[in-house]
């Protein structure tokens, strides 16, 4: 009887324990479901505001092409004018009192949706994403933050003050304030694309690649562009960055949200007749002078796709069926143009244990948490590291002529755009909207008044010592040898394997020894053979490895060693300084 009163309780300890693992479980199996559905919601969200930005764009590209073309009909050209004065004013010119009042008139509604119809966009996505239940953005990661202070640089900045009060006969000021003043109203979830203040254009573009400068910290040589770099025979000598042509951005007299990214052209600039007869005959149509019998149509002011509208790099297989996408892109889609970005996040309840010596708190609480997506979720910090990340969607309106070609064929916004599509969100050249420069933007403009990078007093104080630094390392052709030494002409076949396992047949410790990335690969195997545990080297010849240890090097069927470049820079997982992919082209992370 006494053994069985000993016994009692022993269920219940194990019921305990039991109990105690399925609350466990139930938790985490609730909180990857919260997580799971805050990523869905948001990636449904991102992708309905970019598409319907994307059909405000296309309709409004297409708008702005009609009217070039009205501009270009017979009718406006020649019918109803009414006579010139007799005498013509000194410095005036016929056109002046029959096309050009008319044509200006239409340039206005050109050059009004412009600066309208993007912001239209804007709010449209804005409506898409709450309507799929993503709510006003809080935190430090808050568009309505950055509307508010973009509020204030219109009234404030010679960026905007600077500019003249009419832009292609469209006063542009007061309307375009009250519209980002109506929009500025606290209750914006979505993030946009944007032209603020940045760098439009940066040559070498890897020294806009921010991911480059961790790399070049870690010295992780696997980096797609600092692999390059550091690999190229061509590298430049002195002061190179004096030669590296920065383009600050200026206002580009349209909304610098979600722009169309048009451009005017001067009152006395022309358009041949032939690109008008190539729009028709691209239809099948017949053969059109809408010129009448001369060779252009003269002094019109068109509404021009600007240097944002430019070809897509799609050399070296990185957006074709051998890189990132399955099948080839057409070539009527390799231009960049107008893009609809949106990016978001929502807040997620999570359970988790609370402290367990405070009898007045439960065991399990909620606890909110911001749930980014696409292509993370981002808990405990709601702030992206840079702007450079997109973590949203992208789409754009998707046109060409009937031949197939893109609607860039002629540079003139003509009405070609029938649909719009989600798109790769790192295909087009576009940047996410922002108010202030980045850092490395700051950093770079600082750069182009430097004479030399290595002059410490030149140099104290400069914004960005960070970048500075990584700079100096890249410009330091013995410091590029410790990734890959081109001195290093002969083969890994050429030590004895034993010293593969050491450092000091590789540079610096061998001036004409190889780099990081011609060294041999050393692995680390769990299991190794019995024979390969004394410490002594052992040679594996089924496995074609030589073992020290638990450490190993492995060579091909030719006998030759695989090198870290061959093995740790040919996969698509693990650690890198940006979190990207550790391969692929130049400038690319």
């Amino acid at each position: 009887m006494n053994a069985i009163r000993r016994k009692r309780g022993q269920v219940l300890l194990i019921a305990v324990m039991v109990t105690l693992i399925l609350l466990i479980c139930v938790m985490v199996v609730f909180n990857l479901f919260l997580i799971v559905r805050g990523r869905i919601k948001t990636e449904t969200a991102e992708q309905s505001a970019a598409l319907t930005a994307a059909e405000w764009q296309r309709e409004s590209l297409n708008l702005i092409g009609e009217i070039n073309l009205i501009k270009a009909s017979r009718s406006l050209l020649e019918l109803d004018a009414p006579p010139a004065p007799e005498p013509i004013p000194d410095g005036k010119t016929e056109l002046d009192f029959t096309i050009t009042p008319r044509v200006r008139a239409l340039t206005e509604m050109q050059s009004r949706l412009a600066f309208v119809a993007p912001l239209i966009a804007f709010g449209a996505a804005q409506q898409a994403a709450k309507q799929n239940g993503v709510p006003a953005s809080s935190g430090n990661w808050n568009i309505n933050l950055d509307m508010d202070s973009y509020m204030e640089r219109l009234e404030t900045s010679g960026r905007y003050l600077d500019q003249p009060e009419i832009i292609h006969y469209y006063r542009w000021r007061e309307p375009y304030k009250n519209m980002i003043r109506a929009l500025a109203n606290g209750f914006l979830a979505v993030r946009p694309n944007g032209r603020t203040p940045g760098l439009d254009r940066v040559n070498p573009s890897w020294l806009a690649d921010e991911g480059l400068y961790q790399a070049i910290h870690a010295e992780w040589w696997c980096h797609a562009t600092l692999n390059y770099l550091v690999k190229s025979t061509s590298f430049p000598e002195g002061a190179w960055w004096k030669d590296i042509d920065y383009s600050p951005n200026s206002f580009p007299r349209q909304s610098e949200i979600m722009p169309l990214n048009v451009t005017f052209s001067g009152d006395s600039s022309s358009v041949e007749d032939g690109t008008f007869q190539s729009y028709a005959a691209s239809f099948g149509g017949a053969r059109a002078y809408f010129g009448g019998s001369d060779p252009e149509i003269p002094y019109l002011r068109w509404c021009f796709y600007d240097s944002f509208w430019n070809d897509i790099d799609v050399e070296g297989g990185l957006w074709h069926g051998e890189g990132r996408l399955r099948a080839d892109l057409k070539e009527s889609f390799h231009y960049n143009g107008a893009v609809a970005y949106a990016e978001t996040f929502v807040d997620t309840e999570h359970l988790r244990f609370r402290p367990v010596n405070d009898p007045n708190r439960p065991l399990q609480s909620m606890k909110s948490e911001n749930a980014f997506t696409s292509r993370s979720v981002r808990l405990g910090s709601n702030y992206p590291q840079n702007f450079d990340n997109r973590n949203g969607s992208t789409a754009q309106a998707v046109g060409a002529f009937p031949s197939g070609e893109s609607p860039t064929a002629l540079p003139i916004v003509l009405p070609v755009f029938g649909q719009t599509a989600r798109i790769p969100t790192y295909l087009k050249n576009f940047t996410v909207f922002q108010i202030n420069f980045t850092a490395l933007a700051r950093f770079l403009i600082a750069l182009s008044q430097i004479q030399d990078i290595n002059d410490t007093e030149e140099t104290e104080g400069m914004t960005g010592q960070y970048y500075l630094e990584a700079l100096r390392l890249l410009s330091d052709a013995d410091w590029r040898k410790r990734g890959y030494n081109p001195d290093f002409t002969g083969s890994l076949s050429d030590f004895p394997p034993a010293m593969l396992f050491g450092t000091t047949y590789r540079y610096p410790a061998s001036a004409d020894g190889p780099g990081w990335l011609q060294a041999a690969y050393i692995g680390n195997d769990d299991n190794p053979p019995r024979e390969a545990t004394n410490g002594t080297l052992y040679h594996d010849k089924e496995r074609r490895r030589y073992y020290m240890g638990g450490q190993y090097v492995e060579y091909n069927a030719a006998g030759e060693f695989k090198t870290n470049e061959s093995v740790r820079c040919q996969t698509r997982t693990g650690y890198t300084p940006s979190g990207s992919s550790p391969v692929g082209p130049p400038g690319v992370n």
